[in-house]
């Protein structure tokens, strides 16, 4: 499946390509590899999409998903 993950604190996106049983842990993996950042809430419209869940059960073809920065990090 092909999507857009879109930072919000960079204001910055990148196309990703992967296959529908990858873990949304792997998109996060991959975009803090790209943007050189940790630790992401990611989010496709109105919905989270739980880390460590399959990528189909959350995004489709086309979709944007937002990567917010997780307020855990900084406690």
């Amino acid at each position: 499946m092909r999507f857009t993950v879109r930072n919000i604190a960079k204001n910055d996106s990148l196309r990703m390509e992967m296959a529908p049983d990858a873990d949304s842990s792997d998109v996060a993996r991959a975009a803090a590899e790209h943007w050189g950042m940790d630790g992401f809430i990611m989010r496709n419209g109105y919905y989270l999409v739980p880390e460590g869940t399959k990528l189909r059960e959350h995004v489709s073809d086309g979709d944007t998903i937002d990567l917010l920065s997780d307020p855990r990090n900084y406690l």
